[in-house]
């Protein structure tokens, strides 16, 4: 009998959106097409499937997520969480779900004096809420059962997967690290090293996880025999977790932020996630001051003021380290207008780069992201959820819906604020993802870019009033985005040109995808 999360203590700030949205019944009559955009061509195939199947964008979702744990082991998976954003289509409303990572209820703060336990190892990681959401979601909003949406998971776990460049680039950056954990090491490289191109990866441990959760669905992973070698692996490598911290774990259940910009109506989540008021604060500043009538140089000028403003509202990241790509983004339309905007993520790339031997479960490393000042809102106290950018968003227009998000750490907000002027302007979702990115880093004026972001000559202008320019010369980012016109029914989905995954359009009968658009990766 598969269990349901209605056993369990679910924060409910569950107060449903009573925000009016702009998609009206006539509309929804257009919609012709669903759609699912992801990182990864094999979970964008299996939301697809599981759409044609008879199965809602919430059986997509599941499917999706619990493809890429699998795919894209570097970015998210059941050792993590997330926030997912929901529309429901036949009520015209909106929640948020979180399933952020919690503190373990033994976190003391002098366990991290030493920084390395913040960044690595089962010290760095909190308890994880991914599998709660993806059961929560299934057995509250989908059609389908978990024996179904989580049977794509399975199959790529048993048969594996090969590994690609960005894989390889993500094993290189955790190399040491992985070799540090035994069942990692087993897992993710090949004899200790990093595999090669085309090495191919399987998950027969996770599988077995995703077996049990199809006909168990949280009951064992937060209750029973999962959750009682999740804790032994843990507290023999030397964390702290307790069967307590799985059993009390609660998903929150509360309203999106919405706020009013350039005429159009965002929403998205809010605290603790700082990324949404961050974004929307950034949008409102930009409007405020005539954006669209400047010039393009005094455009990008205002715009790193702006960012400059927001990052000093922010909080302070709690330990200096690298800003990657890490995290996942998905985006999905359905053919009754239901919708899902998630981002999930293990933070760091491969995230404490600890497996719990005997699950295949690669933890987190979420209590990098707390802070060790006691007086701070993001302050390292057990039960602490940490603060986060992450910003999936809905963006109605008069014209349409905007399904949106990105991975990229602190840099996700400032792409999305990029991302939606230019869609704002020109109306084109493709070129929106693909605008020169640039991003204000720091109080010391450090502004890091793309190659394209700006001419030789801003670059003079900006170190003259100054600013510190570094260039990237790696793409950063990767949006997954639909956009679906509510006037004429299109649907438009694309993927993030900078890296390898897939959007897909097609049509409600589940015949050939009418869009099918690629990223490159670079």
């Amino acid at each position: 009998m598969q269990f349901s999360l209605n056993n369990w203590m679910i924060t409910a700030c569950f107060v449903w959106s009573l925000v009016t949205i702009s998609v009206t019944a006539t509309a929804q009559e257009k919609l012709t097409q669903e759609a699912v955009a992801s990182a990864a061509a094999h979970a964008t195939q299996a939301g697809i499937n599981i759409l044609h199947q008879g199965g809602n964008a919430f059986d997509a979702a599941v499917a999706v997520s619990s493809v890429l744990s699998i795919v894209e082991p570097y970015n998210s998976g059941l050792g993590g969480g997330g926030f997912w954003l929901l529309h429901f289509a036949d009520t015209n409303k909106n929640l948020v779900l979180d399933s952020r990572e919690v503190a373990p209820l033994a976190t003391r703060k002098s366990d991290y004096l030493d920084e390395t336990h913040l960044l690595r190892g089962p010290l760095s990681a909190a308890i994880p809420g991914e599998a709660a959401a993806m059961v929560y979601i299934a057995s509250h909003y989908g059609k389908l059962p978990l024996d179904v949406t989580l049977a794509p998971a399975v199959h790529f776990a048993e048969v594996g997967f090969k590994v690609g460049s960005f894989y390889r680039y993500a094993a290189k950056i955790n190399l040491l690290y992985l070799k540090q954990s035994p069942a990692a090491s087993m897992i993710f490289l090949d004899k200790g090293e990093i595999p090669k191109l085309g090495y191919v990866v399987k998950q027969p441990e996770l599988a077995a996880i995703y077996r049990n959760m199809q006909y168990n669905g949280g009951e064992d992973f937060y209750h029973g025999l999962i959750a009682r070698r999740l804790v032994s692996g843990v507290r023999r490598a030397g964390g702290v977790w307790q069967l307590r911290d799985l059993e009390d774990y609660q998903l929150k259940i509360s309203n999106p932020l919405v706020m009013s910009v350039f005429g159009a109506k965002m929403i998205t989540v809010p605290t603790p996630s700082v990324g949404g008021r961050a974004l929307g604060n950034m949008l409102k500043n930009a409007e405020a001051q005539d954006y669209f009538a400047k010039s393009t140089f005094h455009r990008k000028q205002l715009l790193i003021k702006i960012m400059q403003h927001a990052m000093a509202e922010k909080f302070a990241p709690n330990v200096n380290v690298e800003v990657n790509d890490e995290t996942t983004h998905f985006s999905i339309l359905d053919r009754e207008g239901n919708r899902v905007a998630a981002t999930l993520s293990l933070n760091f790339h491969f995230g404490s780069s600890f497996v719990v031997p005997g699950t295949g479960i690669l933890l987190n490393n979420h209590m990098a992201d707390f802070s060790l000042e006691d007086n701070s809102i993001n302050a390292l106290r057990p039960g602490n959820r940490p603060l986060s950018s992450i910003t999936p968003a809905f963006v109605e227009t008069q014209d349409g819906v905007l399904i949106i998000g990105t991975p990229g750490g602190p840099r996700i907000p400032t792409m999305l604020l990029l991302a939606l002027l230019d869609f704002f302007e020109h109306h084109n979702i493709a070129n929106a993802l693909s605008v020169p990115r640039f991003h204000y880093r720091d109080s010391l004026g450090k502004v890091e870019h793309e190659p394209a972001a700006f001419m030789p000559w801003d670059i003079d202008k900006l170190e003259q009033a100054g600013y510190q320019l570094t260039e990237i010369s790696r793409g950063y980012g990767d949006m997954q985005a639909i956009y679906w016109n509510s006037l004429t029914g299109d649907v438009v989905a694309v993927s993030d040109p900078r890296r390898s995954g897939l959007a897909i359009s097609a049509g409600i009968s589940g015949n050939t995808p009418s869009s099918v658009v690629p990223s490159r990766s670079l």
